[in-house]
Parts: structure tokens; sequence; C-alpha cells
């Protein structure tokens, strides 16, 4: 994240990619729609099957930048699949997002170093690495002083947004799965 100073004070630059719905393939159609719509902050590309736009967008706030960027890909006829934020995280991807080494955060995760109560693995993988929920971590790093509030929101605005994205997903295929599951949770 970086800062600009405009007329009305100091914007901040939010780097973060968003996947988009329903494309395999990025092609000039695609990049010149993001374009027209108002996504000339954003470079359009594909990896491994999923069409992205990794953004460098200025806005007041990380929830104003991501917003805006979903309104602008939603302007160009398309729909954002996901925030490229994944929750499921192992020890090696928290390592890198805290810049520290996999050994501290093995270190975290076992009690050896910090206070202790790390979170519990979401879940194991087939080949036995363990999943973390990066929402649950963020919260405890951050409540231990070892990451900030910035960091710890962004993280929760990701994980809001994600779950919507996924909610509206579901609701195109399977509406009436989704009313029935949503009256019995939410009452």
């Amino acid at each position: 994240m970086t800062v600009a100073r405009t007329k009305g004070g100091f914007l901040k630059t939010y780097e973060f990619t968003l996947f988009i719905d329903g494309m395999t393939e990025s092609t000039d159609e695609f990049a010149n729609a993001m374009f027209e719509a108002g996504c000339d902050d954003g470079t359009c590309g594909s990896s491994c099957g999923r069409v992205f736009i990794a953004f460098d967008r200025e806005a007041d706030s990380f929830l104003e930048g991501v917003l805006s960027a979903i309104a602008d890909v939603h302007r160009g006829g398309y729909q954002v699949w996901r925030i490229d934020e994944a929750d499921q995280v192992t020890q090696s991807d928290i390592a890198r997002r805290l810049s520290v080494s996999r050994q501290m955060v093995h270190q975290y995760v076992s009690g050896q170093r910090g206070p202790g109560d790390f979170p519990p693995p979401m879940s194991d993988t087939k080949s036995g690495q363990k999943l973390w929920s990066w929402g649950e971590v963020a919260t405890w790093l951050h409540g231990n002083n070892f990451l900030d509030e910035e960091m710890l929101e962004q993280s929760s605005i990701i994980n809001v947004i994600n779950s919507f994205l996924s909610i509206r997903r579901e609701e195109g295929l399977k509406p009436q799965l989704v009313k029935t599951i949503r009256k019995a949770v939410l009452s």
C-alpha cells in the first residue's frame, strides 16, 4: 500500500486482485471492456484457468477501493468470482503474509513462541497439510500485537465480500436451497 497526495488530502493505493466469474482466459475484448468501465488501474490476466484483474486502486479506504473495483467490473458486464485472498492458509501462506520465516510461524503454532493458544487448524488436506482460517489467525495475530489494525480490517472485509459473492453465486444455481438454508440459519 502506498499513499498519494491529492488536492483534497491523501489517498492510499491498495493492491488486490479480483477473479472473474465464468471465464478461463483473458481476452482483448475483456481487457477493453474493463478499461472502458473504469478499471484502467488494473492489469488483466489469467492463471490456472481463472481470469483476474490485479488492481493498484487509489481510495480513501481498502473497503472503498475494493467495492469501487467490483462496481466497475459489473459495469463492464462481468461478475466478480472472489477477491484473491484465500481464507484457508498453510503455515507457509501465513509466513508469506507476515514476511516472516515458516519456522517462526511453526513456533507460534506449537506454542514455542508467543503467548500460546494459536487457533487450531480448520482441517487437514489428504496429504496431511494443515489448513487454518486466515480470519482466525489474523485475529490472534492482532490480539498479540503481531498484526496491525489495518491488516486485520482488510482480512475481515475480504471474508465478508467473498461470503456474499459465494452466496450470490449459489442463489443463481440453487435459489430454493439458499432460501431454505437462509431461513433456517438466520432464524
